[in-house]
């Protein structure tokens, strides 16, 4: 009986047996033949550029660094083949040693990584350079998958959004401080596409955009403080305050987005009043006195533009001393604000033409601005409008003065109004 059966089994044929090629044992079967021609594509273009770059490095042997660089594509090749034989949800499961390494190969960059050119950026290793931000690319985006896979049902969607993002910025902050930045921005935008495949909200990234929108125009704005109080054309003058208007505008309309139609109007209108209208006014004023430059300063343009560093520096200093809400802590809004209004004091008590000391008035509204979007949850909007409207009359009474002075001294130089007498 044991016999028969054991006949039996052995002459019934394998109802699914499938004969595994080559191609399968290999992981070739299933790869992704377009993008897998046009990596190797690309490989053998650089190679080749490389090859032909260089052909004059190396007397002796032209093409030292192509047979190089083609060995290590070569390597690359087999290490890509490797890794198809790994089942890729594994990396769900180390994505904490990902992570680890991944920041600590790039820490350790700083201490033991060799000096190129002003940045530290990679190892000195006995055949090759080893340069862990690179590696990291693609660590980043595997630990992160991880992350977003396993954390998909943890905590509230803010609090995973922020878990997300904090995950992504900490390497790419150490990468930026090398200096490398475009891997920086390499790493910033892996993590936003990271996120996105992870399910997050569109509108948080509407708030990460908006967010950086803000960041952005903020050092611009005390960047342009920095350009007007180091250039001396009129011109140049006004259109950094003019630009800085415009600016300001656009982080009204941001920051009272969700207040209905008259914010976007009032921001509106204070871009236009600001960025158009005064310096309109300026330029005519300019071209009506025939003044191009402003001259001779009380102090020079260059202690200027040091003092107004100086004053930003001492700006971030002081606000991390407030005592600031949560929302605002390590906001720019309050030392954009205190530098702002001290580059419209220096400009306003420094500088000798009338046009020159209203575009220092001017610029120390802007900060005042500044201060009223921190303010904003406080301080009425109606307040801004009447903060601006003021601004308006005070520019507008500054043009009836410039308008009397070269009237009767042929000249905008203030120093002239000493001479006045009864």
């Amino acid at each position: 009986m044991t016999i028969y059966a054991t006949r039996t089994r052995n002459a019934r044929p394998e109802p699914f047996s499938v004969h595994v090629g080559i191609a399968e044992r290999l992981g070739l079967a299933h790869m992704d033949w377009p993008l897998t021609i046009a990596a190797f594509s690309l490989v053998a273009f650089s190679v080749f550029v490389l090859g032909e770059a260089t052909q004059s490095d190396v007397p002796g042997d032209p093409n030292y660094f192509l047979k190089r660089q083609a060995i290590y594509a070569l390597l690359g090749i087999v290490g890509m083949v490797l890794l198809t034989r790994i089942d890729y949800s594994r990396f769900r499961e180390l994505r904490v040693g990902i992570y680890t390494f991944l920041c600590v190969s790039i820490s350790l960059v700083f201490v033991f990584g060799f000096a190129a050119r002003g940045s530290r950026r990679s190892f000195e290793l006995p055949f090759f350079s080893f340069q862990p931000s690179e590696l990291g690319k693609l660590l980043l985006v595997l630990a992160l998958a991880g992350f977003v896979i396993d954390g998909a049902r943890r905590g509230s969607e803010v609090q995973r959004t922020v878990r997300y993002l904090c995950l992504g910025l900490a390497p790419a902050a150490l990468v930026f401080l090398q200096p490398d930045l475009g891997t920086s921005l390499v790493y910033v935008v892996a993590t936003l596409a990271v996120m996105y495949f992870g399910g997050v909200p569109w509108t948080h990234f509407a708030v990460i955009g908006g967010s950086l929108v803000a960041l952005v125009a903020l050092v611009l704005v005390l960047l342009l403080n920095l350009f007007v109080l180091g250039t001396s054309r009129l011109r140049a003058v006004i259109a950094g305050s003019a630009l800085q208007g415009v600016i300001l505008g656009a982080l009204a309309a941001l920051a009272h987005r969700h207040g209905g139609l008259q914010p976007w109007l009032v921001a509106a209108g204070a871009a236009g009043i600001k960025g158009v209208v005064i310096p309109r006014l300026l330029y005519k004023a300019m071209r009506d006195v025939a003044i191009h430059r402003e001259v001779e300063p009380f102090i020079g343009f260059i202690p200027s533009l040091l003092l107004g560093a100086l004053g930003t520096g001492l700006a971030l200093v002081f606000s991390r001393t407030l005592p600031l809400v949560p929302e605002h802590q390590g906001s720019l809004l309050l030392p954009g604000s205190f530098a702002t209004v001290l580059t419209g004091f220096i400009i306003l008590t420094t500088r000798r033409k009338a046009i020159t000391q209203v575009v220092g008035y001017l610029i120390l509204e802007n900060g005042i601005f500044i201060m009223g979007l921190a303010l904003l949850d406080a301080m009425p909007f109606l307040v801004e409008v009447g903060v601006l409207l003021d601004l308006f009359v005070g520019i507008f009474v500054m043009g009836i003065i410039i308008n009397h002075i070269s009237r009767e001294f042929s000249s905008l130089d203030t120093d002239r109004l000493s001479a006045l007498k009864e």
